[in-house]
């Protein structure tokens, strides 16, 4: 049988001649995988966080799917051709390929991330549209924290502001405390990002941190091409 889905590319991994093994969140199944090959046509289809339109047999008894069709679902305007979107969006794509292992759906998650990326690309240049994308992310995930005080101590471990410092040593700071609560301000009451770019470099990697301890994601190769970028 066929099943048609909607889906965001996550990883394109080449395979024997000119085959390609794709890994797509779709909206219908969550994490798939799939066998396409590789054309003039479809080079510039599988790129980083395209949006695709994919029809595969479906056989329950294989962990990868061979596709029948598929297409551009939204094509964008920007995020492939804009150097510093395109690399915030590498930047996001390998986070992504990390912390979604879900081979269950969830229409909620997906439905944020294709909102995201289309609203990234209709929009002018903003510098911040990653740490904002990565806080809102925690509440998809369900990994959340709560900012939701003027306590001077954030606790990485617990996900909250204490009013001292934790007796272990995953915590921030009042400087960096400062830092991940003004985006998590911004990004819990849905209102612009203004940070200098001490902060932003620096926001970054407080939210790394937080995503380790909670997803034990590993470094990231694209950050610091990200970094040499906004340098």
């Amino acid at each position: 049988m066929f099943l048609s889905t909607e889906g965001i590319l996550l990883k394109k991994t080449a395979y024997t001649g000119n085959g390609l093994i794709l890994k797509v969140y779709t909206k219908e199944k969550g994490i798939k995988q799939y066998f396409a090959r590789k054309t003039k046509k479809t080079k510039a289809i599988f790129q980083p966080l395209t949006i695709l339109n994919i029809t595969a047999y479906e056989n329950p008894k294989k962990t990868i799917q061979n596709v029948k069709e598929v297409t551009i679902a939204k094509p964008y305007k920007s995020l492939q051709t804009d150097l510093i979107k395109s690399n915030i969006c590498l930047f996001i794509n390998e986070l992504l390929e990390k912390v979604i292992q879900e081979e269950e759906p969830n229409k909620q998650l997906y439905t944020f991330l294709k909102q995201e990326l289309i609203t990234f690309d209709d929009e002018e240049i903003n510098l911040n549209f990653h740490l904002d994308f990565l806080m809102k992310l925690t509440f998809q995930l369900g990994i959340e924290p709560d900012c939701n005080s003027e306590k001077p101590y954030f606790d990485v471990e617990e996900g909250r502001l204490f009013p001292t410092q934790p007796n272990h040593e995953y915590f921030f700071n009042k400087k960096d405390t400062h830092i991940f609560k003004k985006i998590w301000e911004a990004a819990f009451n849905n209102e612009p990002l203004s940070l200098t770019n001490i902060e932003r470099k620096q926001g970054i990697k407080l939210l790394l941190i937080y995503y380790r301890f909670h997803n034990m994601i590993k470094e990231l190769k694209s950050l610091p091409v990200l970094e040499m970028v906004f340098a």
